[in-house]
């Protein structure tokens, strides 16, 4: 009795046919995301399928796609964190251009504000 074996093969819609018929309702923390998120329409709607999770997601990536997805997420937190630093720098001078500038602080000023 080997894998050829009729006995042993499963049809492809009697395989999968549970599955999609009962459908799949969203657990208690998905329904408080999307009520949270105001998207009500998905917490009560019922998917034909459960989707995938993130590991699911990848799983026919390659090693590549791996290699650069996490040389994004990297990228992406650098920039992110780097965000409040150039504003604390662009305020700095922005102040140094409004207060020591004497000759013509007043002047500045009044025109920044009209």
């Amino acid at each position: 009795m080997g894998a050829t074996d009729p006995k042993n093969v499963r049809a492809p819609a009697a395989a999968g046919a549970g599955a999609h018929s009962e459908g799949y309702e969203a657990g208690l923390f998905e329904k408080i995301i999307n009520y949270a998120l105001c998207r009500t329409d998905l917490a009560k709607r019922k998917m034909p399928m459960k989707p995938v999770s993130l590991v699911q997601l990848f799983r026919y990536g390659t090693r590549v796609d791996t290699i650069l997805i996490f040389l994004g997420v990297i990228g992406a937190i650098v920039s992110g964190a780097g965000q409040p630093f150039v504003a604390v720098a662009a305020g700095g001078m922005v102040n140094v251009f409004l207060v020591q500038n004497d000759t013509q602080s007043q002047e500045f000023r009044d025109g920044t504000y009209k």
